[in-house]
């Protein structure tokens, strides 16, 4: 998978992938993919920026036009839901 935006460009694979997605305990990926689809969608967009692909908070707000501290807020809340 490759997400390149400006001049920050962030590729991962399966490994990548399946070791962001351990913070979520014992939640298979089927129940995480399934549970992101009931968050709003910038809470969606924001886990999967930070916990899946890994940008920081500052690339965060650069890609979606959000201030940082709404960036760390929603991605929060996001985070609670899951």
């Amino acid at each position: 998978m490759r997400c390149v935006h400006k001049k920050t460009t962030v590729v991962c694979g399966p490994d990548h992938v399946a070791a962001s997605l351990s913070v979520y305990g014992d939640l298979s990926k089927p129940q995480i993919q399934e549970a992101l689809l009931y968050l709003p969608p910038i809470e969606r967009l924001l886990v999967v920026l930070k916990d899946i692909l890994g940008l920081t908070y500052a690339e965060m707000a650069d890609l979606t036009g959000l201030e940082k501290s709404d960036v760390s807020c929603l991605l929060s809340m996001g985070r609670l839901s899951l």
